[in-house]
């Protein structure tokens, strides 16, 4: 598979299934404008609608929840035969009229609950940007993926700053935690880390011998992720893991996709008294050297 597109696509999700957590929302009723519309900007895309089917929403309905952006503006219809591979299930065909119209005035307009930045343009979320998304939404759910930190669209902290704090914030670059002015609060924004997905599918892949990755490992490693992000976690910004559990994550996730490969046949490898989680973590390596050196 192609971690640059599935990979991120997949860690989205899971990031946004957190952050929907976090806010008491759902997110099939998320309205989500996508600023980038490379690869990755598709992919992470396709991935959040096949979620959204995946939880009851007709695609046809799950494509209207996103409104994507390029350097151009937001792809409409009105394109026609420029619009590059992906792009065309997103393209806009009631919104033609808007297509130059600058993000800010856009994202008044849509009025999105989700901000999504795979543009690789450092600061593309402005303080207008980011205020007006906040003005509509309690709690806007900012996700500024693109990296390293100069491309990030924008920062933890102006991301806090310009929403009061209410911002959900994750960042495909690190961020040091933020403590608002106003209030004294301290909150942890988290790094949407590939390292989460690819790794644990690969595991899984290798214990249970599939030949095949079909989209609904994706979906259960994204699903998964969620699950392992604490009710602390949340509370206190995050919307992943901490980095230093990847191991533990990287278990559970490897186990849920190892069980869908065993429930759709693509497994030829199963274990002996049927329990995954005891077979996988029998075959992960400890990093655990001997002295060479006598002490």
């Amino acid at each position: 598979f192609n971690d640059d597109i599935q990979g991120t696509g997949a860690v989205t999700l899971g990031g946004l299934l957190a952050a929907h957590r976090k806010t008491g929302q759902t997110l099939t009723d998320a309205r989500i404008v996508c600023v980038g519309a490379g690869s990755s900007g598709v992919g992470v895309c396709n991935a959040i609608v096949d979620g959204m089917v995946r939880m009851g929403v007709p695609r046809s309905e799950a494509l209207k929840r996103f409104w994507m952006f390029d350097s151009k503006g937001l792809i409409t219809s009105a394109r026609g035969d420029t619009l590059k591979y992906g792009q065309a299930p997103f393209a806009r065909a009631d919104e033609a009229a808007h297509d130059k119209q600058a993000l800010a005035e856009a994202v008044r307009r849509i009025q999105p609950t989700v901000l999504l930045g795979l543009s690789s343009v450092g600061g593309m979320f402005s303080e207008d940007v980011v205020r007006a998304v906040a003005t509509h939404a309690d709690q806007p759910i900012i996700f500024a993926m693109s990296n390293p930190t100069h491309l990030s669209e924008c920062t933890a902290e102006q991301a806090y700053k310009w929403t009061d704090g209410r911002a959900v914030f994750a960042s495909g670059s690190p961020f040091a935690t933020v403590t608002l002015p106003s209030t004294g609060k301290t909150l942890t924004p988290s790094q949407a880390n590939n390292m989460f997905i690819f790794p644990a599918i690969g595991l899984a892949v290798a214990c249970c011998g599939a030949a095949h990755i079909p989209d609904r490992f994706f979906f259960a490693a994204a699903q998964t992720l969620a699950k392992c992000v604490s009710d602390d976690r949340l509370a206190a910004g995050a919307v992943f893991p901490a980095i230093g559990d990847i191991r533990t994550v990287s278990l559970e996730i490897a186990t849920a996709v190892a069980q869908v490969a065993a429930e759709d046949g693509l497994a030829t490898v199963s274990p002996d008294n049927g329990d995954w989680k005891q077979h996988i973590a029998s075959r992960m390596w400890d990093p655990v050297y001997h002295p060479i050196i006598q002490s």
